[in-house]
């Protein structure tokens, strides 16, 4: 009994290794969004990102900060930003993409 445990640790370490090894690493890319103005965090925006093969949309926190972890490194995207009150801002990545980026926001005038 105490070989047939031996072997299943044995055998669960293997199976931990292999998975560990076949993940990709993840990619954080950090986008800072900011009042250009003022330079002040605009906390709420939401920032839409969109590579080749992948899209995904969340929204800044009280530092005005978004986050994003993609488990490939693309060549090339697109970041775009909305807020109420600002005008939209959109840039466009290529390759090295940076893993941080910081994007300024004009506030709309009526």
């Amino acid at each position: 009994m105490k070989h047939v445990i031996i072997i299943c640790e044995i055998l669960a370490i293997a199976l931990l290794a292999i998975g560990c090894a076949s993940t990709p690493a993840q990619i954080t890319y950090t986008i800072k969004v900011v009042d250009i103005a003022s330079k002040q965090p605009i906390a709420g925006a939401t920032v839409t990102v969109v590579f080749p093969s992948t899209k995904a949309t969340t929204h800044t926190d009280g530092q005005g900060v978004a986050r994003f972890g993609f488990g490939a490194k693309p060549k090339e995207g697109d970041i775009a930003v909305t807020m109420p009150g600002y005008d939209a801002a959109v840039i466009h990545l290529a390759h090295p993409l940076p893993h941080q980026v910081e994007i300024g926001m004009s506030q709309t005038t009526k």
